[in-house]
């Protein structure tokens, strides 16, 4: 847990931490799967469950920000959110990541830029290797937090773990948010219970990187995903990474094809 506070932050994330209390009202416009527990003696009526999703309290706290004058608002909580089972109660370990509006302060000397889906799962991406989790992808599927088509289930090892999207505009209009805001959660303990790789020492190559680029034209449905999954069937042995550089689609392309530029490092 400590090593995903470290790479959070290091992404521009800034920590809360909430209370486990929620609106029930509110919680019922998440529609999570879980059934919320109901507390005997609440403090107030708008406190009288526990949460059973993350994403609630960090909405507040996106409200209570942009208040006050925060052109964006990027956060993420680790904590625990409850909820009935058949015969007990349960607590899951939650992460959930909020990320809206503006990205970082404003300078002089160059354009302000608007955070977007990409930040979120870039981020992502780099929790799970920093964890050294390997054989995760992403894919399309929707969730109640999200609208339709704006989500993917983050999948490690044929389980899902989580989900990120754009958060649906029937939530943000509970919390009066006219701005996209996109979001995370994952359940940690579903993460934890996977067994990552070991570290392992790997002393500096006494050769330089080679590096080529490689560019083709593919159906506009073809996912980067499914790109990665291809070549890694290939089992390329001194492959050591391939990203993806550009994606064109206009007059010089034929009609549904864009075309793509990948960098192949070996």
């Amino acid at each position: 847990i400590e090593k995903s506070r470290q790479l959070l932050l290091c992404h521009g994330f800034d920590e809360v931490l909430n209370y486990s209390f929620s609106h029930p009202e509110k919680e019922a416009d998440f529609e999570t799967e879980h059934s919320a527990i109901e507390i005997r003696n609440p403090f107030s009526s708008k406190a009288s469950h526990l949460r059973t999703t993350l994403l609630g309290g960090l909405l507040d706290n996106v409200v209570w920000n942009k208040n006050r004058g925060a052109e964006g608002v990027h956060l993420f909580e680790i904590g625990n959110i409850y909820f009935k089972g058949r015969t007990k109660s349960h607590e899951q370990r939650t992460l959930a990541l909020v990320t809206t509006g503006q990205v970082g302060s404003p300078q002089w000397n160059r354009k302000s830029e608007k955070t977007d889906f990409f930040r979120l799962k870039g981020a992502l991406e780099s929790l799970m290797a920093y964890l050294k989790y390997e054989h995760f992808s992403f894919k399309e599927e929707d969730h109640t937090f999200f609208g339709e088509k704006n989500s993917l289930a983050l999948v490690l090892k044929e389980d899902t773990v989580g989900y990120l999207g754009l958060l649906k505009k029937s939530l943000r209009d509970v919390y009066s948010l006219d701005k996209p805001v996109w979001a995370a959660e994952l359940n940690l303990d579903a993460l934890f219970e996977k067994i990552p790789q070991a570290y392992q020492y790997s002393p500096v190559t006494r050769f330089p990187i080679v590096i080529r680029d490689v560019s083709f034209i593919a159906d506009q449905d073809v996912s980067f995903q499914n790109i990665r999954e291809a070549v890694e069937k290939r089992s390329l042995s001194h492959l050591v990474n391939f990203d993806i550089y550009d994606r064109f689609s206009g007059s010089s392309i034929p009609k549904g094809r864009s075309a793509y530029l990948f960098g192949l490092f070996s």
